[in-house]
């Protein structure tokens, strides 16, 4: 049965969230590159408190164990399971949650165009997140008129 490289991404996701359920985790996302033969599944996933190597490799046995047991794969692959990583844009409520009272820096497209908001998280709902800045106060930023979101790193 041919499957787009869509429906792939779906399926892997759904066998990795339900093996990540186990530990309180999630995927981020799939992404399923190469050509047949040379196919690499990498799935980012995280948890709330944020995920370990050790749990990235047990749930990347269970993970290879059912994607070769349903053979969702005809051809070789390689599958790598990572952690989201300091720089990963944060794009879901979800993201920015798990970020509050860190500071974040917006790209947008409201106030003034072109200048970033660079603040911190103190508030998350379901359709925008709140910033406070030094410059600005408070600001409440609809997640459709974030362009990016990263964190702020202080070295």
């Amino acid at each position: 049965m041919f499957r787009t490289a869509e429906q792939i991404e779906n399926e892997v996701f759904d066998i990795g969230e339900k093996y990540l359920g186990e530990i309180g985790g999630y995927v981020l996302e799939v992404n399923l590159k190469g050509a047949r033969g040379t196919r690499k599944i990498e799935i980012i996933a995280d948890t709330e408190k944020g995920i370990t190597l050790d749990e990235l490799t047990a749930i990347s046995k269970k993970v290879e164990q059912e994607l070769d047991e349903t053979n969702l794969f005809s051809e070789k692959y390689t599958l790598e399971i990572t952690s989201p990583g300091l720089d990963r844009p944060l794009k879901t409520p979800r993201d920015f949650r798990r970020r509050l009272d860190r500071k974040v820096r917006i790209e947008h497209t409201m106030l003034e165009p072109g200048e970033p908001i660079v603040g911190t998280i103190i508030e998350v709902a379901d359709d925008n997140v709140t910033v406070k800045t030094e410059e600005k106060g408070e600001l409440v930023i609809p997640y459709d008129q974030i362009i990016k979101a990263q964190l702020e790193l202080d070295w």
